[in-house]
């Protein structure tokens, strides 16, 4: 699926999962804000309102002071339209089941990439996904992300010796 360390998952259909593309298909939104691709869920033309997740393989809970940059597109469809449609969630788990909303991005009517910049996640976050919630009915454009970094400080190795000094 060329997603690298990310899981895509969906809850009630799977023809609207996060994928690796250039663009969000959607009136000119085809490049990358990076790069050449970035990871996007298209938008659902039929009525029935679905979440599409992407969560971050990799086990945060050792880490300190993580903070997360990304870009993100979640367009209208039309400025006619001055209802959200599709949303945007980042949210955590410290068990992997369980999920906590920490920042919501909901569309907007313009034509590029907007930044988010160092948002910090709290210490004890096993697990970090965007959460891109379609409403249905045709009327948003999707969502992408890109350019994701995540910092923080991992602990330091303990090392513990058993052996006899010179041999």
């Amino acid at each position: 699926s060329g997603l690298g360390n990310w899981e895509a998952t969906y809850t009630t259909n799977s023809t609207y999962q996060w994928t690796q593309r250039a663009g969000t298909n959607y009136q000119g939104y085809n490049t990358a804000n990076g790069g050449s691709n970035n990871a996007g869920v298209s938008y659902t033309s039929d009525a029935t309102a679905t979440y599409a997740y992407l969560r971050l393989k990799t086990d945060l809970s050792a880490a300190t002071g993580i903070k997360i940059s990304f870009w993100y597109m979640n367009p209208y469809y039309s400025s006619n339209y001055n209802e959200d449609y599709d949303y945007l969630y980042l949210e955590r788990s410290t068990d992997g089941s369980s999920w906590e909303q920490v920042s919501s991005y909901s569309s907007t009517y313009h034509n590029g990439w907007t930044q988010v910049s160092n948002l910090s996640i709290p210490d004890g976050t096993k697990y970090i996904r965007f959460s891109a919630y379609m409403r249905g009915g045709n009327y948003g454009a999707g969502v992408a992300v890109d350019d994701v970094r995540i910092t923080g400080t991992a602990p330091s190795p303990t090392w513990t010796y058993t052996g006899t000094p010179g041999i």
